[in-house]
């Protein structure tokens, strides 16, 4: 039956074209790791979920006071490898669950990279593997719980909506934070 043919083709093409079967998305290899062993504790209780209004919400993994972005006044003046940038402090956190990798898209690496309190220097991709939530805390009595944070924030060489790429496990998220300049 020739009718079949054709919806077998038309079907191969609408398939192929909307991914099924396509690969799933790979993680690159990270700059850098965050574990737990750099995480950070509040010092009395878990930590608490970050707020939808305030922090930046990209999956299980928020940047703490990043949502409406950063505004920065004057010129840059944190000096980094010999250049001057723009240093945004905002902590990450991150849920239980498996390890979330976070990247500068390829456009804005000239100008944007991402640091963690307890590593060495700022990155361009950087993995975070979140504590065990029973794991016991080192500053309080009890359990670090369901969120997992470390000190860290951005640099920018200038004013800047750059885009973040987001990998939890084989999905890939695109998210652009404003550094300085309004995304559109």
């Amino acid at each position: 039956m020739p009718g079949r043919g054709v919806a077998l083709i038309a079907f191969l093409t609408l398939a192929l074209g909307a991914g099924v079967g396509a690969p799933a998305a790979t993680a690159p290899q990270p700059d850098a790791v965050a574990a737990c062993r750099q995480h950070v504790e509040s010092g009395y209780a878990p930590l608490l979920a970050p707020r939808g209004d305030r922090d930046l919400r990209l999956g299980r993994l928020a940047f703490i006071g990043l949502a409406r972005g950063a505004s920065f006044r004057g010129a840059p003046d944190y000096e980094y490898e010999g250049r001057l940038y723009f240093l945004l402090k905002s902590p990450p956190l991150l849920s239980t669950g498996g390890p979330v990798t976070v990247a500068v898209a390829p456009p804005f690496r000239d100008a944007v990279r991402i640091g963690v309190g307890g590593l060495r220097g700022f990155h361009h991709t950087i993995r975070y593997q979140p504590c065990a939530p029973d794991r016991p805390a080192f500053s309080y009595d009890g359990t670090i719980g369901r969120w997992t944070g470390w000190s860290g924030g951005f640099i920018a060489a200038r004013r800047v909506c750059a885009k973040l790429q987001i990998w939890d496990g084989a999905r890939v998220a695109y998210r652009h934070v404003s550094l300085g300049k309004r995304c559109p």
